[in-house]
């Protein structure tokens, strides 16, 4: 079976000549807890997203020319998100946005009153997950919990392809997937990474069990996540995501982490699951959602650089491992 990274490697490639890019109108937006709003968007270009994966990435621009930039020299300004659910039928998605004091994100939200069009740029594929008995991974439309906002300043963002992608998925009882499936899922995430967490929650088979740790959520945020019998869900404050992970019963090495979390916090967290907990290095996806002391503008010059640099060195920037480490700077 294939590795966490070998999946999202496979459909990485797979999308690689897919690219979306398309214009979706706005349908909706709505708050639905005290750090989200979720906003609920169509359009006819989403007939190219035929594999979609649990926690997908896109880039939207909010405006034909962008917002105003804060501060990065009047380049375009884009925000990632996280695709929540997604009804190929309607060719219609759905997304959260942690709205925080002074973002632009939830400034453009104020600004809409429904029927805008909107650019965007996808999919990044950041979840692989295991199957559900039939060989294929879900990511549908009546999920009941909030859709994902991404403050990942990553770049590239991979377009859809289908059979591969698919392919990549199958796992479990049908015998694909990643190894490490029959082991637990550890999730660790800050505000900006829960709507991915939950979205990856969503999509697992019941019987995989899945440990989530979450830090800095009000209690009104915590319906966000799937109720699922079994799973081991720990709400932390703010800035305790790293010792709550650390005090983590041993998984094993039959283990699979997920982080998206502030730059340095992902770091210690990686250092911990790996070294402490016993999780293998290719059973481990990480990604930083923001960087503390920098705009989002700011970490997106940055990381474009070192994808530059890499190139440039002749790195191998298909590699998850390699993006993993660009991201993380």
């Amino acid at each position: 079976m294939a590795t966490l990274r070998e999946a999202i490697r496979t459909v990485s490639a797979d999308r690689s000549t897919r690219t979306i890019q398309t214009m979706i109108q706005i349908e909706s937006v709505a708050t639905v807890s005290p750090s989200f709003r979720r906003v609920t968007a169509v359009g006819d270009g989403l007939a190219a997203y035929t594999d979609p994966m649990p926690a997908d990435a896109f880039r939207l621009f909010p405006a034909p020319a962008g917002l105003p930039g804060d501060g990065s020299g009047g380049a375009e300004t884009s925000r990632a998100f996280t695709v929540r659910t997604f009804d190929p039928a309607a060719n219609r998605l759905t997304f959260d946005v942690h709205v925080h004091d002074g973002g632009l994100a939830g400034r453009w939200l104020d600004g809409l009153g429904g029927g805008e069009s909107v650019r965007i740029i996808g999919m990044r594929v950041e979840f692989v997950p295991g199957a559900d008995g039939d060989g294929t991974a879900h990511l549908n439309g009546d999920a009941g919990v909030g859709d994902a906002d991404v403050g990942d300043a990553g770049v590239g963002d991979a377009g859809v392809g289908a059979s591969e992608g698919q392919r990549a998925a199958g796992a479990g009882r049908s015998g694909g997937g990643t190894d490490g499936e029959t082991g637990p899922l550890i999730l660790a995430a800050d505000l900006s990474g829960l709507p991915a967490v939950a979205a990856i929650l969503a999509a697992l088979p019941s019987a995989r069990p899945a440990i989530a740790v979450i830090s800095g959520a009000a209690a009104g945020d915590r319906p966000l996540l799937p109720a699922r019998p079994g799973d081991d869900v720990r709400w932390v404050p703010a800035g305790g995501l790293v010792d709550a992970v650390r005090a983590l019963p041993r998984p094993g090495n039959a283990a699979t982490a997920w982080i998206g979390a502030e730059a340095s916090e992902v770091r210690q967290i990686r250092r911990v699951v790996l070294g402490e907990l016993g999780v293998r290095r290719p059973q481990l996806r990480a990604a930083a959602y923001w960087k503390r002391g920098a705009s989002f503008d700011e970490m997106d010059a940055d990381t474009t650089r070192r994808y530059t640099e890499a190139v440039a060195a002749g790195r191998d920037i298909t590699d998850p491992a390699v993006l993993e480490d660009l991201g993380l700077g």
